[in-house]
Parts: structure tokens; C-alpha cells; sequence
């Protein structure tokens, strides 16, 4: 009888493999978006109100507010990145 069960288990982890790959698709395209919407939404306010955003480049206080925000921007998408790498 354990035989059985463990047969089934097997051939639940190598039928689902398609549902695995699906899922861990939607954690990469998840993080994509969450890595592009950032500069996303600067080009966006670069355009649509650009006195906004130019205190940012004029400033030193900006400048220094940007690259905090890239530091931070690239370790969260370089811990994504990590997270979402998994072999299946």
C-alpha cells in the first residue's frame, strides 16, 4: 500500500511540471513590471509635467534622491531576480 502512494506522489511532481513552469512565468513577469515601473512612471512625469521633475536633475538634494532610488531600485531587482531563479 505505501508503494501506491508513493507512486502517485511521483506521478503528481512530474505531471505538474507545466503548472510549475507556468507559475514561476507569472514570478518573472511579476518582477519585470515591478522592476519597469519605476523608470516607467519617471519618463511618464518627464513628459507629462516636466517642471515636476526637474527639480530632481537641478538640485543636489534631487540628485542625490535619484541615485538613492537607483541604489535601491537595482538591489531589489537584483533580490528578485534571485527569488524568481529556481530550477525545476
Amino acid at each position: 500500500m505505501a508503494g501506491h502512494k508513493v507512486d502517485d506522489l511521483g506521478r503528481n511532481l512530474f505531471g505538474c511540471t507545466h503548472e510549475v513552469t507556468f507559475i514561476f512565468t507569472i514570478l518573472i513577469v511579476s518582477a519585470m513590471v515591478l522592476g519597469g515601473l519605476p523608470p516607467a512612471f519617471l519618463l511618464y512625469l518627464m513628459v507629462a509635467n516636466h517642471d515636476y521633475v526637474s527639480v530632481l536633475f537641478t538640485r543636489p538634494l534631487g540628485i542625490l534622491m535619484l541615485v538613492g532610488a537607483a541604489v535601491i531600485l537595482s538591489v531589489g531587482i537584483f533580490w528578485m531576480s534571485r527569488i524568481v531563479k529556481v530550477e525545476v
